[in-house]
This record gives C-alpha cells, sequence and structure tokens, in this order.
C-alpha cells in the first residue's frame, strides 16, 4: 500500500511539474481578467479615453465594445487604454468584452450619460439632471442643485472634450470654471476660480472647443470680451474686448469654421458681428450693426451648414431671418421677419438637419415650430404647449429627436418628441429643477 501512495505522489507531482514547464513555454496562457475600467461613465459622444486595468491583459487577442470590435491605443500586461466610441445618441449601459487567443474571455461594462446643467439666477446654484434620452426621463443627481460662486448666474458653457463648465454671473463681474463627473454630477471649481470678466453684466457665454477660447457678451458694457483657457494650468485669461456698437447686447452665436461671432442688441434692435484669430483677439470687420426689423432683438440661433441667422424680436413677436456669408455680411430674407405666433418671443433652437426651428413663447407659455429654406423663409408647422409656465431656455438633441424646455414659473423641466415633419410628441413626466428663477440650460452630452 506504501508503494502505492507513493507512486500516487510521484504521479502527481510529475504533472504538477509538466504543467508549469508547459505554462512558462507559453504553450498555455494564464487565462487574462479585468479588475476595473477608469472612467466607467462617460460622454455619449465618445472619445473618452478609458483605461481598463486587469491581469495578463498583454494576451487579449479582440476588444468587443457593445458589439463592435475596437482597436486600443495601447496594451501592456496589467492595462489597456482606448477611446471609447460615440453612442449615437444611447444613453446607458454597454457590454466591454476581452477574449484571448485561448478562448478565455471576461467583461465589464461602461455607461454612457447625458446631463443638463440649468442655472438657477435668484438661488444662486445649478441643477443637475441625469438625462435618458432614449426613453425621454430624468432625474436630479443626489449633488443637485450645487452652490455657486457669485450671484445671478447669467451664461453657461461648456467643454466637452475636457468635462468643463464656464458659469457667469450678471452681479459678480466673474466668470466660474469647474470640472465635472458624468458618473455623480459634482462639480469641482479649478485653482483660481471664479475669474475676473473685465466687464459688466455678462449675459451669455460661447466656448470655441477648437482653440479653448470663451467669449462673454455683457450687456452693461456693451462689448464682447475673450479668454484664453488653459485647463493644465488653471488659467482663464483675458485676451481682448470689442465695443459691439449697440446697446444692451444679451446672446451669442458662433460660426467655427469661419470664425465670426453675431451678437443681438436688443436696446437698439440691431444685430452686431465680428470675427477673431486663433489668438482670441478681435478682428474689425467694419460692418455697421444692421437692424432686426423688429423691436427688442434677445435671442439668436445659427445654421452653419447653411449660413443661416435667426433672431428673436420679442417686442415685436417675429424671428428675423438672414443668410451670411464666409466674411460675415448679412442678408434679410426677401420676407424678415416672420410672426413667431406667439407672445414674447424667446429662445430659438435649430434642427439643422431636418431644417425645423422652434421658438419659445414666453407670455403664452408655448412653442411654435416653422420650417425654414431659402425660397420662403419660414413656414409655420404648429404651436404647442410648453408644458409649464414662461418657457424661458431650451435645447435640442437632434440625434434622439428630443426638445427640452425650462418652464421659469413652473420650475419643470419638459421633454418632448418631435418627428421630421415637426410633430410633436410630449413626455407624460414633468423633472422638478430644484432650484429659483431657472434661467438657461445646456445640454452635456
Amino acid at each position: 500500500m506504501q508503494i502505492i501512495n507513493a507512486m500516487r505522489s510521484m504521479t502527481m507531482s510529475i504533472l504538477l511539474l509538466i504543467s508549469l514547464w508547459v505554462i512558462n513555454c507559453g504553450l498555455v496562457s494564464p487565462a487574462m481578467s479585468i479588475s476595473s475600467i477608469t472612467p466607467s461613465s462617460g460622454s455619449a459622444l465618445g472619445s473618452t479615453e478609458i483605461t481598463i486595468t486587469g491581469h495578463y491583459l498583454d494576451t487579449v487577442a479582440s476588444i468587443e465594445w457593445n458589439g463592435i470590435l475596437l482597436k486600443a491605443k495601447s496594451i501592456d500586461e496589467n492595462s489597456i487604454t482606448l477611446l471609447a466610441p460615440s453612442s449615437n445618441g444611447f444613453t446607458g449601459s454597454v457590454d466591454i468584452i476581452l477574449s484571448d487567443d485561448q478562448g478565455n474571455s471576461d467583461d465589464s461594462q461602461y455607461t454612457y450619460t447625458s446631463m443638463i446643467a440649468v442655472i438657477n439666477a435668484n438661488s444662486n446654484d445649478l441643477s443637475i439632471i441625469n438625462l435618458n434620452r432614449s426613453n425621454m426621463s430624468g432625474n436630479a443627481f443626489d449633488v443637485s442643485p450645487i452652490s455657486l460662486q457669485g450671484t445671478a448666474p447669467s451664461g453657461i458653457a461648456h467643454d466637452a472634450s475636457g468635462q468643463y463648465l464656464f458659469i457667469s454671473y450678471a452681479n459678480s463681474q466673474t466668470i466660474s470654471v469647474y470640472h465635472y463627473d458624468y458618473k455623480n454630477g459634482s462639480l469641482t471649481a479649478i485653482n483660481n476660480s471664479p475669474f475676473s470678466i473685465n466687464a459688466q453684466n455678462s449675459q451669455a457665454l460661447f466656448f470655441d472647443g477648437l482653440l479653448n477660447i470663451l467669449f462673454s457678451v455683457n450687456a452693461d458694457s456693451e462689448n464682447i470680451t475673450s479668454y484664453v483657457f488653459d485647463a493644465s494650468n488653471s488659467l482663464l485669461t483675458h485676451m481682448d474686448t470689442y465695443a459691439v456698437n449697440g446697446i444692451s447686447p444679451n446672446d451669442i452665436a458662433c460660426d467655427q469654421s469661419d470664425q465670426l461671432l453675431f451678437m443681438p442688441n436688443a436696446d437698439s434692435n440691431t444685430i452686431s458681428v465680428v470675427a477673431y484669430g486663433t489668438d482670441g483677439n478681435f478682428v474689425d470687420l467694419n460692418y455697421l450693426p444692421m437692424s432686426t426689423g423688429g423691436v427688442l432683438p434677445q435671442y439668436i440661433a445659427i445654421d452653419t451648414s447653411n449660413k443661416f441667422l435667426f433672431v428673436s424680436n420679442s417686442g415685436s413677436r417675429t424671428i428675423a431671418m438672414f443668410s451670411y456669408d464666409s466674411s460675415g455680411v448679412l442678408t434679410a430674407h426677401a420676407m424678415s421677419p416672420f410672426s413667431s405666433d406667439g407672445q414674447g418671443t424667446g429662445r430659438i433652437v435649430l434642427d439643422v438637419s431636418q431644417r425645423l426651428l422652434f421658438v419659445a413663447n414666453q407670455n403664452s407659455h408655448t412653442i411654435s415650430t416653422f420650417l425654414y429654406d431659402t425660397t420662403n423663409g419660414l413656414t409655420k408647422i404648429n404651436s404647442f404647449s410648453s408644458g409649464g409656465l414662461m418657457p424661458i431656455s431650451m435645447a435640442i438633441d437632434i440625434s434622439n429627436y428630443l426638445l427640452l424646455v425650462i418652464n421659469q414659473i413652473s420650475g419643470t423641466l419638459a421633454l418632448f418628441r418631435y418627428d421630421s415633419n415637426g410633430t410633436i410628441t410630449s413626455s407624460d413626466d414633468l423633472i422638478s429643477i430644484d432650484g429659483r428663477q431657472p434661467q438657461h440650460l445646456t445640454l452635456i452630452e
């Protein structure tokens, strides 16, 4: 019996030695595994750099992301880096599967997130809403609302690639810069924030993410200011100031390819245009501001693909329509301005792929929808309830045919689905905005 046990022990030892020899000689690869994915959530636009950590990752032969094969930027034994692809408007979790040539695989998940940021003028805070664009629903993050660094927040813009929010204040004469987190909606002010704007009563912001230049339209100073943003050094540096030659500039639209800026001047019933260089300095085009053909032009929207510009004339309940060329010369449409079909004509958003225009009529609590083209200008499709009182701000998600409307008096966000003809379907749920006097929203995809 002792001889048999000794032989069994020797056999097991030999088998163990053979297994180690096979592994060490590379005939059988150890099973790779995933330990973590960082970050585990990010923009639906894609291009977020993802790091997968784990063991024996250098044996990975394929990376499958939601059914699509991806190539890694880099691979070593303990980590893989890659860029998340666009979700094409989808929000939610997707599967990531790593496989090797031996039939081993491991999987994890990544979450595409979209957020809505709403500035609340009277409570000096920011509401952050987690938006599910696929099923028209949303809810406030636990951190919302978030106190801000100034009073009467008025302008908001964001840098999607770096995950930064820029917020200006009507009373504080400053701009705050925050880094935002897709996972929980939290904001972290960068070092040195807030920054002086060297102007008074900022009303609107625009960020050129290609050049890292921020623009502020300043109503009381009657000018526009530019700043270069250096994220690595936490700096927002004032570059230039341009007098718009108009009274109470209130909004801004930009054609980044031609580096043109357009501003409606509310109290002089005109539009100003200026160019800018790659360094953020303004280039005076020596154009006189152009009449909008209406009274109290407050908000502006631009179709850079077809080079159309639209301005809401709140006092005359009209929408002005212009074409423009690459040098910034404006030409009013022959039939402009057009009736907005409502009172208190306000914010305008566009679906440029369908040539649809939506305008918020604040005092009649409606949204009007138009088709636009070169021949007829604006052709009305319909008007519908905004889902609350005083629609003050809007955003649009073209990939999901989704219209987002903030109703200021009601303190709610209403969601609407539209089709290519502009026909509207509303969501049954209204999302509460936990702040006083919501003023403006931005969609963070």
